[in-house]
């Protein structure tokens, strides 16, 4: 927009958008994803490869898309995780809290296999 005076010009830039971004811990964000200025994701979020991010995310969000869209609960494969391990839950439920999904939800026939 502004050529070669970009980098010299003095006060704010037209067309420039400026913001915190605050990625949660534990957050898994894919290749070539764009997370724009403002946005928020919370704790343990998935991010899918290519997804351009606008905006607040909720904890453990699956998210997808351009514009991105949640599009699951990252703690929903993590059931059948814990039931073969079911010696790693109290660890499980530190990390991702108590009364979880993954800890509350029964397993569907879809689930197990």
């Amino acid at each position: 927009l502004l050529g070669r005076a970009y980098a010299d010009w003095a006060g704010q830039r037209p067309g420039w958008v400026a913001g915190p971004v605050q990625i949660g811990p534990y957050c898994f964000v894919g290749p070539h994803s764009l997370i724009e200025a403002g946005s928020r994701l919370g704790r343990g979020c998935i991010v899918r490869a290519g997804s351009v991010l606008r905006g607040d995310y909720p904890e453990f969000s699956l998210i997808a898309g351009n514009p991105a869209a949640v599009v699951g609960d990252a703690r929903a494969a993590d059931a059948r995780w814990l039931a073969a391990h079911p010696e790693l839950r109290p660890h499980y439920e530190a990390w991702a809290g108590a009364g979880t999904a993954a800890t509350q939800t029964p397993l569907t026939p879809e689930a197990r296999r």
